[in-house]
């Protein structure tokens, strides 16, 4: 392709000044200058508007082609844009076409826009990566204006309301906490890095954000308002106190577990596991319940909680609810609120727990209640362990046909029972009752016959005593009894009504001639007078066997221990 370069012809350098000068700075400014004769035709060109003259000649400029023909005929000049080459050799011009005289031609004078575009191109590049990166790093960008008001919010909007919901609203409409104390970041007169706030989304759903921010200034370092982005932690946050609140409830519960596994004794157990209740939750009161549904009754108490039908309707609601509940007991003639949590081991209620908390008081919360549940859980396992301690006792300390006092069991109460009376200045009696002629029921009926023989003695026994007497089998057909309280002449009066009563027993016997009877002995203990446990057990045995010389159907006390 061929290059032309300028000729030292005057007439056409006069005419290119003149041109140079009617097109003002294009040329002057260093940019492609040309002659042309017409739409492909180039007469003259400087360097710098060889690959312009190039493209143009190659028909790869048909829009300068169209120009360059209207400039000949006279249309009056106009700067064009354009653009020739391919890949990285493509470059922008902004040219303009002056026809000359007589329609001899037209000189193109162009500035090169090449760079000026791809910078235009960057800006407009960097700006969007600006954009995407404030995207990705940000849920929302925003600025406030002078007059404490946003005048931008990105287009995608914030807490779940639309950028012109949000424009021209003030940012304490927004409610949250730190808009009644003044402290929003929106109008911030310093530097914001990483400020966490709590807000009320368009849904009435508090908001939690992390917002950066930087305050608007004038020349005269005036306040002009505040530019910053936010990220919506809510989530975040939300799971934060979702596992401290977690951590909280196992360190209470492993309080309040330590607490039972502390005491040895099974009613101070309870008691400190009520107590420990009471402390960890905050509440006015707390009763801990035992037993099957229908048969609760309570195993431990602490504090003042209101009683009576309140608290049964409350049981038999958790019962149906088989779980946990939060009761008002207003709706039961009560006061207050209760959080009943059921226990249940194997899913089978073995127990309850109440907590109570006054009217004035603020309500239980989840993680209370949660709480509630997982100590009801521990309390489940606790109770069946009682349940079968219990068990074990009261087959350790119970004769296994009448259901009475062993003798270990016996004479381990007795002691106990004397020691009390010591302390309260009380006596006692002990009875022993020994059957008569017991081995021919064995011999003649058998021993089934005998077996409930002993079963009927022994309920006669029971219904002639008082419900916090002690009656036991010490063995074979040998029973005895401890009477609280009681002097000689109220233990003579129940010697007569037993051996009164002996005729009850006519259908056991084996031989009606020798009838089912009784042979007493008592020995009554005197407050004070320092006897032992093993004196008065011989001085009641011993009353037995002269009951028995004596001829059986009768009874003998023991004349009074010797004073120590």
């Amino acid at each position: 392709m061929s290059v032309w370069p300028f000729r030292n012809d005057s007439r056409e350098v006069a005419a290119v000044a003149r041109l140079i000068d009617a097109g003002g700075a294009c040329a002057q400014s260093g940019g492609p200058a040309l002659l042309a004769t017409g739409p492909r035709a180039v007469k003259t060109v400087n360097a710098a508007g060889r690959p312009l003259a190039n493209a143009l000649i190659a028909g790869q400029v048909p829009a300068l082609e169209e120009l360059i023909a209207s400039a000949i005929a006279g249309k009056p000049p106009s700067a064009t844009p354009l653009a020739f080459g391919e890949g990285e050799s493509r470059q922008q011009v902004e040219v303009t076409i002056l026809g000359l005289d007589s329609g001899a031609g037209a000189l193109v004078l162009g500035r090169d826009a090449t760079l000026e575009r791809n910078l235009q191109s960057a800006l407009i590049e960097s700006r969007q990566r600006f954009r995407d990166l404030v995207e990705i790093s940000s849920d929302f960008a925003w600025e406030v204006g002078p007059e404490g008001r946003f005048v931008f919010v990105s287009p995608k909007g914030a807490l779940g309301y639309a950028a012109d919901q949000l424009v021209g609203r003030k940012p304490e409409e927004l409610g949250g906490d730190a808009s009644s104390q003044g402290d929003l970041p929106f109008l911030a007169r310093a530097r914001v890095e990483a400020s966490e706030i709590w807000l009320k989304g368009a849904d009435g759903r508090d908001v939690c954000l992390r917002v950066a921010a930087a305050p608007i200034t004038d020349t005269a370092g005036a306040w002009r308002g505040v530019r910053g982005v936010c990220r919506d932690i809510t989530a975040e946050r939300e799971r934060d106190a979702e596992l401290a609140a977690a951590q909280n409830r196992r360190l209470l519960l492993t309080r309040i577990i330590r607490a039972i596994r502390d005491e040895v004794d099974p009613e101070a157990m309870l008691g400190a596991a009520a107590t420990a209740m009471i402390r960890a939750l905050g509440a006015g009161a707390c009763v801990l319940y035992r037993g099957e549904v229908g048969q609760l009754r309570p195993a431990a108490h602490r504090g003042a909680m209101p009683h009576g039908a309140a608290l049964a309707q409350v049981i038999q609601a958790l019962a149906a609810a088989d779980g946990l509940i939060e009761v008002d007991l207003h709706a039961y003639g009560g006061e207050g609120k209760v959080l009943a949590a059921a226990t249940s081991y194997r899913g089978n209620i073995n127990g309850a727990l109440l907590l109570w908390r006054n009217a004035r008081d603020r309500a239980f919360t989840a993680e209370e209640s949660e709480l509630a549940g997982e100590v009801a859980a521990q309390l489940a396992v606790a109770y069946q362990q009682l349940a079968n301690h219990e068990e074990l006792t009261r087959l350790s300390s119970t004769d296994t046909l009448t259901g009475l006092k062993n003798r270990r069991m016996f004479f381990a109460e007795v002691g106990k029972r004397l020691a009390q009376g010591t302390v309260a200045g009380t006596g006692g009696a002990l009875i022993y009752v020994d059957l008569d002629n017991f081995k021919i029921v064995n011999d003649i009926k058998g021993h089934q016959a005998g077996d409930e023989a002993l079963k009927a003695v022994a309920r006669l026994l029971a219904d002639a005593t008082r419900g916090d007497d002690v009656v036991a089998r010490l063995g074979g057909d040998e029973f005895a009894l401890w009477l609280d309280k009681v002097d000689p002449t109220a233990a003579v009066r129940l010697a007569e009504r037993l051996l009164a009563s002996v005729k009850l027993l006519s259908d056991y016997s084996g031989d009606p001639a020798r009838p089912l009877g009784f042979s007493i002995g008592m020995a009554t203990h005197e407050p004070g007078s320092g006897e032992d446990l093993d004196s008065l057990v011989a001085r009641g045995d011993e009353a037995m066997y002269v009951s028995k010389r004596g001829g059986k159907g009768r009874y003998h006390m023991a004349p009074p221990a010797k004073a120590k």
